[in-house]
């Protein structure tokens, strides 16, 4: 198991929108193969003008990983560009274990 981590940071004029959008692209995310039931956490130490979340997903392998990052993940991503532009900014980060 590895997780796939997520974090966004929005504009806090459109963070009720971009939530409701945000859930509802999770809930598409884990129909994918390999992806687990994700969990969403808004970040309480982010600045006042902007809504951070973080969103981890748990991916069974490595190759299940990068098949979504080939086959899905330039839609994925595109969809919410398409709807809120330049408004908000995510980052990614893998997270593997290293013991168990």
């Amino acid at each position: 198991m590895i997780f796939y981590e997520v974090t966004v940071d929005v504009q806090a004029s459109i963070a009720e929108s971009y939530l409701e959008w945000l859930l509802e692209h999770v809930r598409e995310m884990e129909t994918f193969p390999g992806f687990g039931t994700a969990q969403v956490y808004e970040e309480q130490t982010a600045p006042d003008s902007i809504m951070r979340w973080v969103i981890i997903y748990p991916v069974h392998s490595a190759t299940e990983l990068e098949d979504y990052f080939q086959n899905e993940a330039p839609r994925m991503r595109e969809d919410g560009l398409n709807r809120f532009s330049d408004q908000f900014t995510a980052s990614r980060r893998i997270l593997k274990p290293k013991m168990r």
